[in-house]
């Protein structure tokens, strides 16, 4: 497994980019998106410690 990491302008830009991504055909449990301002309602998903470096 191999770990890719994009900073975006915008948050419009990163779901262009999680949307090609999946069309690409990876899967949403592969796919996390980060972001400083998006309330914890609004979390997508976090990442296990058993998965960071």
């Amino acid at each position: 497994m191999r770990t890719v990491t994009g900073i975006f302008q915008s948050r419009a830009d990163a779901e262009r980019a999680m949307t090609n991504l999946r069309g690409l055909g990876l899967p949403d449990a592969d796919i996390n998106l980060l972001t400083p301002d998006a309330p914890i309602e609004q979390e997508v998903s976090e990442v296990p410690t058993t998965e960071t470096e």
